[in-house]
């Protein structure tokens, strides 16, 4: 059964990390992830824990994993509902924390057909001192009959929209009345979709206020576009923009500039490729190019560790064993060097007068 271990502090996480290491374990540290065998970008140990909610392919056996522990900075906006098991090994004192945690699996396209969530108390004496289990139950009741029902995760928030047949192009814009003036851009920074809420003269990137501001728009009375705000709404975000952009290509050159066997390896493939143009082997060729296109534009954690185990064989290494690491590997997503942004959807609060 996955399972997910929700701490609140990053000691605890290291702790639990430690102590299960001898199970099929990773954890995240906000945005850095750790498997036993070592560190290893965040992203890499969601896709090796929950492929199926990821949208990608079944991690190598070595980097399987059943328990996940997390801090609660990955308790909101992300799918990972392979898991069936929620432990909370401490509790928030907001119940909104509670049900962000459980929200990572119970989803929509679950396969599992009920889930389990588990509850680490303290001991009686400071149980009693905190009453922390009246004070969650109390919280819970008053946003139950506030009537948010617990739901209170902005993608939650987000599934009714997404589940409309009503479409529309992409770089459209529209604009309704409401309690204040408040504008919504939707912008795709090369595979990266950012909310940025523009308010007066500030830009935050906001996925739970912009989801909130789309989801009261769906009752709001229509108002007529006015392209002077949408353009100020554009400048005032454009510096955040140009951070996310900086942002992005500083990580994308470190994730390719961290893979320390591929660039050794480097010089022996493009000896082997020489060998194979001067026997006219054209097949072995092409293969071996691809085989360096791979090792120069950077791999994952995972795909690292596969090369390492490769490497540390007592047998001599051969091409056509590095050909079939190659091949037995998913698609290498090389990326464009060329960041694109583009403006996906824009939405222009006007305030009632």
């Amino acid at each position: 059964m996955k399972t997910i271990v929700f701490t609140d502090a990053q000691p605890t996480a290291r702790y639990l990390l430690q102590r299960l290491s001898h199970r099929r374990v990773a954890a995240v540290f906000g945005h850095v992830g750790r498997f036993a065998s070592g560190d290893a970008p965040r992203q890499d140990v969601l896709r090796a824990f929950a492929p199926r909610a990821q949208g990608v392919l079944g991690p190598a056996a070595a980097l399987q994993t059943d328990v996940l522990i997390a801090t609660d900075l990955l308790s909101e906006g992300l799918n990972l509902q392979d898991a069936e098991r929620v432990v909370h090994y401490d509790l928030p004192w907001s119940p909104a924390r509670l049900a962000q945690r459980v929200g990572r699996i119970d989803r929509l396209g679950s396969s599992h057909c009920s889930i389990t969530t588990v509850t680490f108390l303290p001991s009686p004496p400071l149980g009693r001192a905190l009453a922390i289990e009246e004070r969650l139950a109390r919280k819970v009741g008053a946003q139950q009959v506030a009537g948010t029902n617990g739901r209170l995760d902005w993608c939650d928030q987000l599934g009714p929209l997404a589940s409309g047949s009503a479409t529309a192009p992409v770089g459209c814009a529209a604009a309704v009345a409401g309690e204040r003036a408040e504008t919504v851009l939707v912008v795709r920074i090369g595979k990266l979709v950012e909310a940025i809420v523009v308010d007066g003269g500030s830009a935050r990137t906001n996925p739970a206020a912009a989801a909130r501001i789309l989801a009261s728009a769906c009752g709001a009375p229509p108002a007529s576009i006015d392209r002077v705000p949408l353009q100020r709404a554009l400048d005032t975000a454009a510096p955040l923009i140009r951070s996310r952009i900086a942002g992005v290509q500083d990580a994308r050159w470190r994730a390719s500039d961290r893979d320390r066997f591929a660039r050794r390896l480097i010089p022996w493939v493009l000896s082997a490729a020489r060998r194979a143009a001067r026997r006219a082997d054209g097949e072995q060729l092409t293969a071996l190019d691809a085989l360096v296109s791979r090792l120069t534009s950077g791999m994952t954690a995972g795909e690292e560790l596969m090369l390492e185990d490769l490497l540390s064989r007592q047998e001599p290494l051969l091409v056509h064993d590095l050909l079939a690491w190659h091949h037995a590997l998913p698609p290498a997503d090389t990326g464009d060097l060329t960041l694109s942004v583009e403006l996906v959807a824009a939405l222009i609060v006007v305030a009632r007068s």
